[in-house]
């Protein structure tokens, strides 16, 4: 029996894979759909069978049913062992296989009625129709498959009625059931067409959206980064310009280092986005996080705006971490920066950084876990204006900011999760308006601190 489920089974095969590679991929989606319904269904039928066993005394009925299961496990098997590499043939063998299951199913109601009892006819009427709001019913979205669903229905539609009239009608009669059952089954395979249409449609407008939305993510994505690298370009362009103003040497000098550093900026947003995309490569180092946080803290004090004070609580003797400490560097410089921004009329910045055990699993935003295990935290809590209730979910999505338009990029916060998730850690925030934001860094801990390379 084929099946696919309303969520979101990937059809479209990996780049790499041939034509029938995708063929068979949809083909598995089709079958296979949720794991729920694909339970579902089966233990329906199991149960339907073990029932009418009980009912009919028919033992037979149980070598039906495990010839049912062997043709579906069969069936299953091939496919999801030829979704990597299929060839035609491949292809041509899976749809074997689902006529083969359906010459199954139908072997049902066709046996059942053959035992003339009303038991058994009853219950050959009700697979049949089962069967038949099954196929009408589905989600499928290949034209092979529609077929192949239909032909129980309609062969075993067929039998029953002809079988019916041939034994209790008068020849004169033969021709109304049978001109009445052309009728139900030219409209039952007309609907079948009319729903099979409808969801290729629906299908077609998926993957329209799905197209433009990723054109749409291209487009912000380009606008984030031009913004960001124009405002690191119109720094370094300053300092050069100034550079060829000034006269004294020792300013030239501060000029050129000035441009210098905005150029290294340059690349580290270079770096930040491959993080972003999962291309980076990490140089992870073993690092005392103490050590790394008071330098830091000490080269970005200075850069701060008079009215922000930076607090800090470094304590020693807490494990090492394996950390990029360039990329590390980068992404709090970031977070830095967007705690001083939310205070626009002064205030104090606090950076700590402690270390904690997770007894289990704990869910931070979103699908992102903290797993069991020791990490190191860093944290930075401002005083500023918070993030209201309805957005704190979505300050991790890439092009989200809830600054004004034009001010940021959106991409901070979500590159700076993406650099958490490649170092083994995570991004924690929790904010309430007018009360301030505090921003957790987690890092796997690698236990007792001890001396550093």
């Amino acid at each position: 029996m084929a099946q696919i489920s309303d969520m979101a089974f990937v059809t479209s095969a990996p780049s790499g894979k041939s034509g029938w590679a995708c063929r068979i991929e949809e083909l598995a989606g089709n079958l296979i759909g949720s794991r729920v319904d694909l339970v579902g269904r089966n233990v329906a039928v199991a149960t339907g069978i073990a029932i009418v066993t009980w009912l009919l005394k028919e033992p037979r009925l149980l070598g039906w049913l495990g010839l049912f299961v062997i043709g579906q496990v069969a069936m299953f098997g091939w496919i999801l062992t030829r979704r990597a590499d299929a060839s035609k043939w491949d292809y041509v063998v899976a749809l074997l296989a689902c006529a083969l299951n359906s010459v199954i199913f139908l072997a049902l109601p066709v046996g059942l009625w053959l035992l003339e009892t009303d038991v058994a006819r009853f219950s050959a009427a009700f697979f049949l129709v089962g069967f038949g709001i099954y196929a009408i019913t589905r989600n499928g979205t290949m034209p092979e498959l529609a077929v192949i669903d239909a032909l129980p229905v309609v062969v075993g539609a067929g039998f029953i009625v002809t079988n019916y009239a041939a034994k209790h009608l008068e020849e004169v009669h033969f021709a109304v059931p049978l001109s009445m059952l052309g009728i139900v089954l030219a409209y039952y395979l007309l609907n079948m067409r009319e729903n099979f249409v409808t969801r290729q449609r629906l299908k077609a407008a998926e993957e329209a959206a799905v197209e433009a939305a990723r054109h749409q993510v291209v487009a912000r994505l380009t606008a984030g980064v031009a913004h960001d690298f124009n405002n690191i370009l119109t720094a370094v362009l300053g300092h050069i310009d100034l550079h060829d103003a000034l006269s004294d040497p020792r300013e030239k000098t501060e000029s050129l280092r000035a441009a210098h550093t905005a150029a290294t900026r340059a690349a580290r947003l270079t770096g930040q986005l491959m993080v972003f995309a999962g291309k980076a490569r990490l140089e992870n180092t073993r690092t005392d996080l103490a050590v790394l946080l008071r330098n830091f803290a000490e080269r970005n004090r200075r850069l701060l705006p008079q009215n922000i004070a930076l607090h800090t609580n470094l304590p020693d003797g807490l494990a090492p971490v394996m950390v990029d400490r360039d990329h590390l560097d980068h992404t709090l410089e970031q977070l830095l920066h967007n705690a001083s921004d939310s205070m626009p009329t002064g205030g104090t910045v606090t950076l700590s950084l402690g270390q904690i055990q997770v007894a289990a699993p704990r869910k931070l935003h979103g699908k992102t876990r903290l797993a069991k295990g020791d990490y190191c935290v860093i944290t930075i809590a401002d005083e500023g204006r918070g993030i209201m209730p309805q957005d704190v979910e979505q300050v991790y999505e890439p092009f989200f900011s809830t600054k004004k338009k034009g001010q940021a990029s959106g991409l901070g916060l979500s590159m700076a999760a993406g650099f958490a998730a490649q170092s083994g850690g995570a991004i924690g925030l929790v904010s309430r308006p007018g009360e301030g934001t505090v921003v957790s860094f987690y890092l796997p801990a690698m236990g007792p601190a001890g001396p550093l390379d």
